[in-house]
């Protein structure tokens, strides 16, 4: 079943000009919006009379039942599947977009999980691989940690996406991923654990900083462990799964992960092109990641590179009619007996509905 969050609860893509809320609570806004069980996108699409009584209803039911079908067959997977191009559920997904395009409606997903989260990246991060070049050029990764901290809470979360270039917002950056607890940002994560186990927070941070000093990596099924009394409060938004997902990631970021210079990846711009060769032809399963990368099965990197993917967006499309959703899939957590399991299915975290004419001069929009 397609579920939506409740709407006093859930994000915008875009805020008003001032309005803030630290990174935490908007971050609970979403962790809360996914675990909810809401209303039926079908509620969602039909919840403005006025606007339905003005424009074809056939349309929006027809994006309705396409969006309702996308997200199925993502929901097809099971945990631990690997995502990727060539993976059962997509291409599924590939033919189910080609019969929707004989029937005159146009559908696209695009995976939005393998990018930087601004609100989680680390500074050392973008500077160990480069990536500081993402960042405006009146910003450096030390002048972005030195705000971040300053003004933290009450950032607006969209508003960290403007110290980023055009082209890293549009295509290499996401509000719609986890912090993970070996790369996070110590500040940011900690401000998580204040706003959503304030009693723990501290020793939280303490065990991070323990398991980073001594190279520690935390599975999946440890992380409950760790977070001892919290974890029904920070699972699973605080993940131990690889954030990027080596199908998916953008080959710019994949360029500058691969460089990271305390990594000593062999031949990085080799290893680079040997990567894209492989998954442009085939599945890669997170077992064969080592001798594709040339590392060692222990090897940190794979603790940021893995083969899953956690947030999509799907757009679907007739001639006078656009509806975006972005849904993303709780992370599974096997070992977790403080909290049952979360679903594997995808959750609606985010959704745009614009009618008429699909631009900004003449379209009309919704979003929540």
């Amino acid at each position: 079943m397609i579920s939506t969050p409740d709407l006093a609860a859930d994000t915008t893509s875009r805020r008003p000009a001032g309005a803030t809320g630290s990174i935490a609570v908007w971050t609970l806004a979403l962790m809360l919006s996914i675990a909810a069980a809401g209303i039926g996108l079908s509620m969602v699409l039909q919840s403005d009379a006025m606007l339905s009584q003005r424009y074809a209803a056939r349309d929006r039911q027809l994006l309705y039942d396409a969006l309702h079908g996308a997200i199925h067959i993502l929901d097809s997977r099971r945990i631990g599947d690997t995502d990727s191009p060539h993976s059962p559920p997509m291409q599924q997904l590939l033919r189910y977009q080609n019969e929707l395009a004989s029937a005159g409606i146009q559908l696209t997903t695009e995976e939005i999980s393998s990018r930087i989260n601004p609100c989680w990246i680390s500074p050392m991060l973008l500077e160990h691989t480069g990536l500081s070049s993402l960042l405006l050029p009146s910003w450096t990764p030390a002048s972005l940690q030195e705000w971040r901290q300053r003004h933290e809470p009450g950032i607006n979360p969209d508003t960290l996406l403007e110290v980023f270039t055009p082209h890293a917002r549009d295509e290499l950056v996401t509000l719609f991923s986890p912090a993970c607890i070996h790369y996070a940002d110590e500040f940011s994560l900690y401000q998580l654990c204040k706003e959503l186990s304030p009693a723990h927070a501290g020793s939280i941070r303490s065990a991070v900083q323990d398991i980073r000093r001594n190279g520690i990596q935390v599975s999946t099924a440890d992380l409950e462990h760790l977070l001892g009394p919290a974890a029904p409060q920070l699972l699973p938004w605080v993940t131990a799964e690889p954030l990027f997902n080596i199908h998916y990631t953008p080959a710019e970021l994949l360029a500058g992960l691969l460089a990271h210079r305390l990594y000593a990846v062999p031949d990085p711009p080799g290893t680079l092109q040997r990567v894209l060769r492989h998954r442009t032809r085939y599945s890669i399963e997170a077992a064969e990641l080592p001798q594709l990368l040339g590392i060692r099965e222990d090897h940190r990197l794979l603790l940021l590179l893995g083969t899953t993917s956690r947030s999509w967006r799907i757009t679907a499309r007739t001639d006078r009619t656009s509806c975006t959703v972005v849904v993303m899939r709780p992370a599974a957590y096997p070992k977790a007996n403080l909290i049952p399991a979360p679903p594997a299915h995808h959750r609606i975290v985010q959704h745009t509905l614009q009618y008429a004419a699909l631009t900004p001069e003449r379209g009309l929009y919704e979003t929540w």
